[in-house]
């Protein structure tokens, strides 16, 4: 990264969170860009841009910078949000209230880096008397670690303003037209391009993925799924309970599936995104077989009951991709991380799962849906970590069966990677509950399992996001002559302990 200061000279470097309580003082900060205002000349003689940073202190508002410089190409250039950057000897001041950062042309210094590079380091912008730290490096990786989970939003990026360049004479907004223009281009091209745990719904993106299958619906349009080894944000549940009996909730976002022997060689881990892409397109016979690396261009994406998929419309592009492009390389190198840390194989909406459960079955491996699904014995016990979508019946009065005297629910669970239907039956239903609790405590722990809170009447009433938990389960058949056809889940060895 250049010359670095010698240990005795390195620069501390404070949490955004402690900065902000440090008014009047100077501090150095490193963190995340999150957003990035226009360019503008000030009533005086410098040119000024205000960029927002975030680090795992202080994310979710960001932290105000305002940089001021006597040349426009002396502000920072930011190449994409989620690029790292490094400031030494900010002013921290106050205004209506509020703590910011002020630059100070004279003595202040800052240097840009990538966020998520693919090898190593280097800053692509830096200030005249920028120096690099020994420690800069291990800080980098620190945030940029927390970043693969935390990502700022994107598509918040500004464009230089038309007024910024009125301003200037011809020949300075000549560069600036040049510099302006490259990193707008790089700011909107990269941040469309959304890997899937960014997907939202609402704004057409552009998302590398590989196609895993192409089906044909019967309405013959072509049905892609398509995967990069991250999982979909968690989405609210709205589906009402009350129908769950003669309506169950979903397990697939549309009526077609893989066949199962193709299903079988799907990744384990990260969601599998179906994207419908009507009669479009006609190289989507050189996606047959699966396989094929691709960027989907203006691709939107949609929920139904609380599972996301993507459409393409007729102003979508399919642009073939190698296996060699460095946004691929860089999807497979944290896919095969995910495969080699343990924590990192959790969902990736939390760190760690909520602590609602205890599990009798640390003896069972713990594996995603999709993997159990497609285990090869189609007996077998494991342990994954759920969150419940439905139940049926759900009502505390209804648990027990008036007949046998005995608990029988169906659970709709799901994880990043599937969803399955898991019976809670006679003895594994007692253990589950602790006993025969009273109907009003097994109304909330149904409800703390569902997310409804506690205050509401019903689950219509609001937008569900159940937590999610650990949970036991042992598959079955019921026909020996089909048993993956007729296989089963049974939720055993885990008690809810709310």
């Amino acid at each position: 990264m250049g010359g670095k200061m010698d240990a005795s000279e390195d620069y501390f470097y404070s949490q955004i969170g402690d900065a902000q309580l440090s008014v009047g003082a100077r501090v150095n900060l490193m963190g995340a860009v999150s957003s990035i205002s226009e360019g503008k000349k000030t009533k005086g003689t410098d040119f000024s841009t205000t960029l927002k940073i975030i680090d795992d202190s202080y994310s979710e508002f960001g932290f105000s910078v305002n940089f001021f410089a006597v040349v426009p190409t002396r502000l920072p250039c930011v190449r994409s949000i989620g690029d790292i950057i490094s400031i030494h000897q900010l002013e921290v001041k106050l205004y209506k209230g509020i703590a910011h950062g002020v630059y100070n042309k004279k003595i202040s210094s800052f240097a840009l880096f990538e966020g998520n590079p693919i090898e190593g380091f280097h800053n692509y912008q830096k200030s005249v008397n920028y120096q690099a730290t020994e420690h800069d490096d291990d800080l980098l990786s620190k945030i940029n670690a927390w970043l693969l989970h935390n990502a700022p939003e994107a598509g918040i990026c500004l464009t230089v303003s038309s007024l910024f360049f009125s301003i200037l004479n011809d020949s300075v907004y000549g560069v600036l037209k040049i510099i302006s223009d490259s990193c707008v281009r790089q700011l909107v091209r990269k941040d469309q391009l959304f890997p899937i745990c960014h997907l939202k719904t609402g704004c057409p993106f552009d998302l590398v993925c590989k196609v895993l299958h192409v089906s044909i619906t019967s309405e013959e349009d072509c049905l892609l799924f398509v995967w990069d080894g991250t999982d979909t944000r968690t989405a609210n549940i709205e589906a009402d309970l009350d129908l769950e009996g003669e309506n169950p909730c979903p397990l697939h976002a549309g009526e077609f599936l893989p066949p199962a022997e193709k299903f079988c060689t799907f990744p384990l881990m990260g969601s599998v995104v179906w994207v419908f892409a009507g009669k479009h397109f006609k190289m989507i016979s050189d996606l047959y077989g699966g396989g094929q690396w691709v960027k989907l261009q203006n691709m939107f994406c949609e929920l139904h009951c609380g599972m996301l998929y993507g459409m393409l419309t007729p102003s979508s592009k399919i642009i073939l991709v190698s296996d060699e492009e460095s946004v691929v390389q860089y999807r497979l190198k944290n896919y095969d991380d995910r495969n080699v840390i343990t924590m990192r194989r959790y969902p990736m909406s939390f760190s760690i799962p909520s602590r609602i459960t205890v599990v009798d079955c640390d003896d069972v491996a713990c594996i995603t849906l999709r993997h159990s699904i497609a285990y090869p014995e189609v007996t077998h016990k494991c342990m994954c970590i759920v969150r419940l979508v439905a139940a049926y019946p759900w009502k505390a009065e209804d648990l027990i069966s008036p007949v046998t005297g005995r608990y029988r629910v169906r659970f709709t669970l799901e994880d990043p990677t599937g969803r399955i239907r898991a019976y809670l039956c006679a003895e594994d239903g007692v253990n589950f509950f602790d006993g025969y609790p009273s109907s009003d405590v097994l109304a909330s722990k149904m409800k703390k399992l569902l997310g409804i809170p506690d205050s509401s009447d019903g689950p219509t009433n609001c937008a569900r996001n159940p937590p999610w938990f650990r949970c036991c389960l042992a598959s079955y058949y019921l026909d020996k002559s089909q048993p993956r056809e007729t296989r089963r889940y049974r939720i055993f060895g885990t008690k809810l302990v709310v």
